[in-house]
């Protein structure tokens, strides 16, 4: 007797080891309701992520946005106090041109090397001069003020003649040129010689024919 009650106990004992030391139970099946409440956590859940993505790709966006509003404002924020002082260059360059035929030369030479020392220290800055003369016309770049007629074809809406200086402060046009551009002269279509009016034309038909006896 005493050895069946210990084979059932060494028996209870490898059970209980091999379990690890605890009855398995079996897992319980979700009924319907709580498969659609879970089905609507992860729906949900999926919708949060993608506005959270959506919200997080905006504020990125915003932030390179911001940051290239503030490169572009430090990068051309010294633009509009250059082209304030345009007006002194063409005045520098039409003082020149003006200058009276005898007038001393180290005067003009004076003017000419005030005016390039200030066209360089904008030019350190980022002024350029447009180059105008013998290139094609560029509405970007140009201002037409008027033309050139001529009879090549080669030369059809290239600049014939520069006006005024334009400039262009680090890539962008400050100010276009004014210019002139040759325009293609256009034949005029040679016309007819005029024939008999029909009223001359009657009245010869009627010297021509014999007076009736």
């Amino acid at each position: 007797m005493k050895d069946e009650h210990k084979h059932n106990k060494d028996e209870h004992k490898k059970n209980h080891s091999e379990t690890g030391g605890s009855v398995p139970f079996p897992e319980k099946q979700p009924d319907k309701k709580e498969s659609a409440e879970l089905e609507k956590w992860k729906s949900e859940a999926a919708d949060y992520k993608d506005k959270y993505l959506r919200a997080l790709a905006e504020l990125n966006n915003t932030h390179k946005r911001v940051s290239k509003e503030k490169e572009d404002f430090a990068k051309y924020a010294a633009s509009g106090v250059v082209n304030r002082l345009l007006p002194i260059l063409d005045n520098f360059d039409m003082a020149v041109k003006a200058a009276p035929e005898g007038m001393d030369k180290s005067f003009i030479s004076g003017i000419v090397m005030i005016k390039n020392n200030l066209f360089e220290t904008l030019k350190r800055e980022g002024l350029e001069k447009i180059d105008s003369n013998g290139k094609k016309f560029d509405p970007m770049r140009h201002e037409v003020v008027g033309t050139v007629e001529t009879d090549d074809d080669k030369l059809d809406g290239v600049i014939a003649e520069e006006l005024r200086t334009g400039y262009s402060f680090k890539g962008i046009t400050l100010r276009p040129a004014m210019v002139k551009i040759s325009k293609k002269k256009h034949e005029k279509p040679a016309q007819d010689a005029p024939g008999p009016s029909k009223e001359t034309g009657a009245e010869s038909e009627a010297e021509g024919s014999p007076e009736p006896e």
